[in-house]
């Protein structure tokens, strides 16, 4: 399975440092999701203008001002990125997602669904077998 990593987050102004872009610079893709304001969007702007690997991640909803909004009024957070991230060629995406539906089977998701692991793996199940999802 492939590393994760987050940078940045929750002020205004706030940017990756030297050595949070270090740590980005060892993956292939930066999904940006900033704050639905003005600095938000500036950020996540500055980002994307930054590295040819950053793609913008828009929130699940349009209410929401930010992540933890969202998941506060309800958004399944597993959902919106297994949903949003990957392949969006049907082909491409099975690929992908029987990549990482294998690491995520290997880590023993187990039967709890307050487990994030089993959250994400059940998120690209249902995403994977639902041709007309993508």
């Amino acid at each position: 399975m492939r590393r994760k990593a987050r940078a940045g987050g929750g002020a205004a102004g706030n940017r990756p440092d030297l050595d949070s872009l270090r740590v980005l610079a060892g993956y292939r893709r930066w999904w940006v999701a900033t704050d639905q304001d003005d600095a938000g969007r500036k950020a996540q702007a500055e980002l994307l203008q930054a590295s040819a690997r950053a793609r913008p991640l828009a929130l699940p909803d349009d209410e929401s001002k930010d992540i933890t909004d969202a998941w506060k009024a309800g958004a399944d957070l597993a959902q919106w990125v297994a949903r949003s991230v990957g392949l969006q060629d049907p082909n491409g995406f099975r690929r992908w997602a029987e990549y990482y539906l294998e690491a995520l089977d290997a880590q023993g998701p187990g039967t709890d669904k307050a487990n994030p692991t089993l959250r994400v793996w059940l998120s690209l199940w249902e995403r994977y077998t639902q041709g007309d999802a993508l």
